[in-house]
């Protein structure tokens, strides 16, 4: 039976408990591009808490901590080269939040004794965290997280990514205890079954819309419109990336009419990152605030922007903006978030709770930042079109600019690090996800069950058995 243990328990060696949780970061780095192990990510959250059992609950924490700083540093090695000597505090940031679940994990484990308890606490409290620490925090930052290591499969647009997340941890932590490894085993098998399926898509509605996509980092409007005409015949969309006009376009006539007149000729709409002044308002700077966005453009008109949700830490990125609307545009309404807003998972689905049909966004990845960063942040963008199921195009600086289904698989992309375009074809869809209706609120429920759980659950329980044991003696 998967519950309390019955039979004498092996004393702790802490020495097996740091091997196994100073290995986890290797498995786990491995389940990340550019090495893509996806599978490893159950065996190095196994690890992780196998070697924790062995471990009081303060030394958890540092276990834990130096564990997810080491898997921190592998897996965004790229972070370096942004920041030099502070991507190392910022790798540590994000590590306390593994020993901060470290800690917690273990103070539940000694108080409960319970296999099956203790697994749900562990997937409850990692997701609630790993929510917090990925939407919520001040430096919010959800990449490296369980639930992205593992490809969208069939649960995708039911619980997202936090679901998976909380399935992975359930699952590793029932397989650290002996009577519940046969349902922590069978729990591993149903999920990567849901992954390896695969997932047929219904045809069409409509007719196929053909976008072209522009890849360029520096280039300059002439570039980009150059790049646009090189594509032959009728387009329904042209997209260019983020900041490829790094001033507001709307307010210049030349360069602006030069568009349109393009447009015009191949009955196109196009989609460009560009940004707009808000002289109402004062940035950090001190300086006049301004919105990276993105501007839906057609041969007559300006037919909407959005504003950027979430600037990028540390750049100068703009204010954010507050809302997440479609844009109604001749091939129908579409999502315009522009690169870090599909890190997260509210802008989208926003989007799509809105009306839109399908997703274009302009992104920016620079060639410094490395060709491993491009490819982690790329399967970002496939999660969001699997959770909502919507189509997504991506025009990125320097790599990944595709073209994703509403499965999450890239139909096409151009190679890395060059200048292209893409040009190729997505369809717009209507439906809504459980995922974009209810599912999204699994990591915030998550989130507030494990706040509440720790800051009353664990004392009330400590004080009953302290009352219990009074009693008894």
């Amino acid at each position: 039976m998967c519950g309390t243990p019955t039979v004498a328990q092996t004393p702790p060696s802490r020495l097996l408990g740091w091997a196994a949780v100073l290995f986890a970061p290797l498995a786990g780095m491995l389940a990340f591009p550019p090495y893509g192990l996806w599978w490893l990510m159950p065996g190095a959250s196994w690890l992780l808490l196998l070697g924790l059992k062995q471990l009081s609950p303060r030394v958890s924490f540092c276990a834990g901590f130096i564990s997810a700083t080491l898997l921190f540093a592998a897996t965004m090695s790229w972070l370096w080269n942004l920041f030099d000597v502070l991507a190392i505090v910022l790798w540590m940031i994000l590590a306390g939040f593994t020993g901060i679940f470290c800690y917690f994990y273990r103070v539940a484990a000694v108080q409960f004794r319970n296999a099956a308890g203790t697994s749900l606490f562990a997937a409850v409290l990692w997701t609630g965290i790993e929510f917090f620490r990925s939407e919520v925090f001040v430096l919010k930052f959800p990449w490296i997280t369980s639930g992205t290591a593992m490809p969208p499969g069939w649960l995708a647009p039911i619980i997202g990514t936090y679901g998976m997340t909380f399935l992975v941890i359930l699952a590793a932590a029932l397989l650290t205890h002996e009577s519940c490894r046969w349902r922590g085993g069978t729990m591993i098998i149903l999920l990567f079954a849901t992954i390896l399926t695969p997932r047929s898509i219904s045809d069409p509605a409509g007719a196929p819309i053909r976008v072209v996509a522009v890849q360029n980092e520096g280039g300059a409007f002439k570039h980009h419109l150059d790049q646009s005409a090189s594509a032959p015949g009728d387009v329904d969309l042209f997209i260019w990336p983020e900041h490829s006009v790094p001033y507001n376009l709307m307010e210049q006539d030349r360069q602006l009419g030069e568009l349109q007149a393009f447009l015009k000729q191949r009955s196109a709409i196009a989609i460009v990152g560009t940004r707009r002044m808000d002289p109402t308002r004062e940035a950090p700077d001190g300086n006049s605030a301004w919105f990276n966005m993105a501007c839906a453009i057609s041969a007559d008109s300006i037919l909407g922007y959005h504003d950027k949700n979430h600037p990028v830490h540390f750049f100068n990125d703009g204010i954010p903006g507050t809302q997440a609307k479609s844009v109604a545009t001749p091939v129908g309404k579409v999502g315009m978030p522009v690169c870090f807003d599909v890190d997260f998972q509210d802008v989208v689905r926003r989007m799509t709770l809105d009306g839109a049909k399908f997703i274009a966004a302009p992104t920016m990845d620079s060639e410094s930042w490395s060709a491993k960063q491009h490819l982690q942040h790329a399967l970002l963008f496939r999660h969001r079109a699997a959770e909502n199921g919507r189509w997504i195009v991506v025009a990125s600086t320097s790599g990944v600019t595709q073209i994703i289904d509403t499965t999450g698989q890239s139909r096409s992309q151009l190679p890395l690090m060059r200048n292209g375009v893409l040009d190729s074809h997505l369809f717009s869809r209507s439906e809504l996800t459980v995922f974009t209706r209810w599912g999204w609120m699994f990591g915030p429920a998550c989130m507030w069950l494990a706040a509440v759980l720790v800051v009353i659950g664990l004392p009330v329980h400590w004080w009953l058995r302290r009352q219990q044991f009074a009693v008894s003696n």
